[in-house]
């Protein structure tokens, strides 16, 4: 089982190709450096601020105070779990990815670009960085601690144990969409709370927790909800309260 996780895996989102192209939609990205992680383990922990946007900043300071659902364990554990480091900082990314993470020898690290995030709304920006975060320490989960994260996401150990050629980024996706979507929506309500934001119908956040998500394909969803979702997302990645429908070939 090691072997396979440290191979060098190249994720991309499970969003469509025409997804991923339409201007706006945030793309992230996962990649696994097995040369820079084989140098040296991790040698200390928690969630490392290495962010100059000052708004930046101030989103992920309060995204670390959530204390409720799996998100504010997932924090918990971070902050008090030997060698789960999780470092954010900036940098540039190509068209249409807003956020990259890889795990090296120094733990789980992300890149997210600013420049994606001049529109965005606060929101929009803490639900980025809390999908990000997710990604980061499920990574982090089975590399350190294989034993009990098999226990606690049996999905992913048999997505993974069952492929010859298995695809990270979808398993942590599928996983993410079978049991964390409503934990996503509690850390997006929690967030609004302690921010001082409008808080919004509770359907609002569930709306946002498919940021980053393969929401187009999934049977049991409307086109109407796939409509409402699109919105959502991005009336707060561009800042703007219009409703358009979504592009032809997205439904």
């Amino acid at each position: 089982m090691y072997t396979k996780i440290l191979l060098l895996v190249v994720f991309s989102l499970v969003l469509s190709a025409a997804l991923a192209s339409y201007k706006g939609v945030i793309v992230e990205s996962v990649y696994f450096d097995e040369l820079a992680y084989a140098k040296a383990p991790a040698k200390n922990w928690g969630i490392k601020d290495e962010l100059r946007d000052k708004n930046l900043m101030s989103v992920l300071a309060n995204i670390v105070k959530l204390k409720k659902g799996k998100i504010g364990e997932i924090i918990h554990n971070f902050q008090n779990t030997s060698r789960f480091k999780w470092i954010i900082r900036e940098g540039a990314l190509p068209d249409n990815v807003n956020a990259q993470i890889q795990a090296t020898s120094e733990g789980a690290s992300t890149i997210v670009d600013l420049e994606k995030f001049q529109d965005g709304t606060d929101l929009s920006v803490a639900r980025t960085i809390i999908h990000e975060m997710v990604h980061a320490y499920l990574t982090l989960y089975f590399l350190y601690d294989h034993t009990h994260a098999k226990i606690d996401y049996p999905g992913i150990y048999s997505a993974w144990s069952s492929s010859m050629d298995p695809d990270y980024n979808k398993i942590q996706h599928d996983e993410i969409e079978r049991s964390l979507m409503d934990d996503i929506a509690i850390a997006l309500a929690e967030y609004s709370a302690i921010t001082g934001l409008l808080l919004m119908d509770d359907y609002v956040y569930k709306d946002l927790a498919w940021g980053g998500l393969d929401y187009i394909s999934r049977s049991d969803l409307t086109p109407d909800m796939k409509e409402r979702i699109y919105n959502r997302l991005m009336a707060e990645q561009l800042n703007k309260r219009s409703k358009t429908e979504i592009p032809v070939g997205f439904r």
